[in-house]
């Protein structure tokens, strides 16, 4: 698969790995609100940088380009949950190898996966 062969396939790409930025920030929003969110730049910029490369991975291999977002099938829309279950897992394992330097609370883990199925998943519905 060329992703960069196909201008809309680098276009769905493109927005595929906003929405995952999106998410994390929409997720760590939705736990921290304005209490905490201004102290977390660092680490969510640090996450997404983290994230940003898996989720390229993640969604090329589950081929989520493939197909066409006009027929999205059933099987899109489990490609898109395997790919979350996959960035939701690598969350955890940032803060696990972080030892402590960048702190993902769980809370953030839960909303994140709930936040990117739905940014990835709703797109493709609607179109």
């Amino acid at each position: 698969m060329r992703i960069l062969g196909s201008r809309n396939r680098l276009f769905a790409l493109s927005h595929d790995l906003f929405m995952t930025v999106a998410a994390l920030w929409l997720a760590y929003y939705m736990v921290f609100s304005d209490s905490g969110f201004g102290g977390r730049y660092n680490d969510i910029w640090l996450v997404c940088g983290l994230l940003v490369p898996v989720a390229t991975l993640a969604y090329v291999s589950f081929g989520l380009y493939d197909g066409i977002w006009r027929f999205s099938s059933l099987t899109d829309f489990r490609n898109i949950l395997k790919s979350v279950a996959v960035l939701t897992v690598s969350l955890v394992l940032v803060d696990f190898v972080s030892r402590g330097i960048v702190f993902v609370p769980r809370e953030v883990v839960v909303s994140y996966f709930f936040v990117l199925g739905l940014l990835l998943g709703v797109p493709r519905l609607l179109y």
